[in-house]
């Protein structure tokens, strides 16, 4: 059984009146242990898929309006509140973006950890009652402080002692995200969900927290799904990639084929605009227009969402749109001429 379990999901936001798809019929599964990179550019519906894995998302104005969310065999979208209480970080917990806009800065960085343990891993008072209830809260604090500087350690943040103490201002943007991780580890997840990590980081801090990552992995046994732009990251540290286009997935596969030989136009084009070391590239390749809109006049285009920016445009292509198929053993894809 898939640890996660995602089938045939549809979102809509409420915007002045009318229902607009986000999310429009996403499969996806992520296996126990397993890394699965969610790709596509800003727009496409990758933040909101993620964020409905644990109903994170606001209703209103989002609607879930099909679909099933399965965490270790159970449907998120039918769970009653307390047991979404313990799926949040007790099964799934998140990474977010941009770290200084996720921290809270006026409380230390310590705290905020602490009150991640506090909620999901409840100590036991080592003094009976009669010890009193001062001695017996102190207790508690100090073994809360000593896991707190157990996972600051684990994430590579030097003087663990002191830097808990810290405010998030006085910690550099790696650092902070590395504080973010050991939130995300603090509930011992199962699935850590890493969205767009290495954002605003420069390229040395961005392969040191996918390092870090990779590392996690591999140590606590956790599954990743890894959501990010950058084809060049996850294929590197994804089993497999899903790409999404304007709320669909458009290609599914492992990484390595995917990397070496992307079948969907839009595949080749992100790959395409990832910057070479090598070679004589004088000019960075970017792929024209942008992700189509349902709040712009007239919608998404008819037939297949790529076409209006696809350079192998066919005039079926607007016709009818086109099915997620498996096309090669492992290997799906959503057009009809992907070969």
């Amino acid at each position: 059984m898939p640890l996660l379990e995602i089938k045939d999901l549809k979102l809509d936001f409420i915007v002045d009146g009318a229902s607009v798809r986000a999310v429009d019929g996403v499969s996806l599964r992520v296996d126990a242990g397993e890394t699965v990179g969610l790709v596509g550019e800003s727009g496409c519906g990758k933040s909101v898929t993620a964020l409905s894995i644990a109903r994170l998302v606001p209703v209103p104005p989002a609607r879930y309006v099909g679909g099933e969310i399965l965490l270790e065999g159970r449907d998120v979208l039918k769970m009653s509140r307390q047991e979404l209480c313990e799926v949040r970080g007790g099964v799934v917990s998140y990474v977010f973006q941009e770290p200084g806009a996720s921290l809270n800065p006026v409380f230390r960085v310590g705290t905020q950890i602490r009150e991640s343990l506090k909620l999901h891993q409840p100590l036991s008072p080592s003094l009976s009652p009669s010890d009193g209830e001062r001695l017996a809260k102190g207790r508690l604090k100090g073994s809360y402080d000593d896991e707190v500087i157990r996972l600051l350690k684990l994430v590579g943040i030097p003087a663990p002692e002191s830097r808990i103490r810290d405010y998030p201002f006085q910690m550099s943007g790696g650092m902070q995200q590395r504080v973010m991780i050991a939130m995300a580890l603090a509930s011992q997840p199962k699935l850590l969900l890493a969205d767009e990590p290495t954002t605003a980081l420069d390229v040395t801090i961005q392969a040191q927290i996918l390092d870090l990552l990779r590392e996690l992995k591999e140590r606590l046994g956790m599954a990743i799904l890894l959501i990010t732009h950058n084809l060049g990251i996850v294929g590197d540290m994804a089993d497999r990639v899903a790409v999404m286009y304007a709320g669909q997935i458009v290609e599914l596969s492992p990484a390595t084929d995917l990397v070496r030989r992307p079948l969907h136009p839009y595949t080749r084009a992100l790959l395409a605009s990832v910057p070479k070391l090598q070679g004589n590239q004088r000019r960075l390749t970017a792929i024209p227009g942008q992700v189509p809109s349902r709040l712009n006049e007239g919608g998404f285009p008819a037939g297949c969402r790529f076409a209006p920016r696809c350079p192998k445009v066919k005039p079926s292509c607007s016709e009818a749109m086109p099915e997620l198929q498996e096309v090669e053993p492992k290997r799906w894809v959503r057009c009809p001429f992907w070969d």
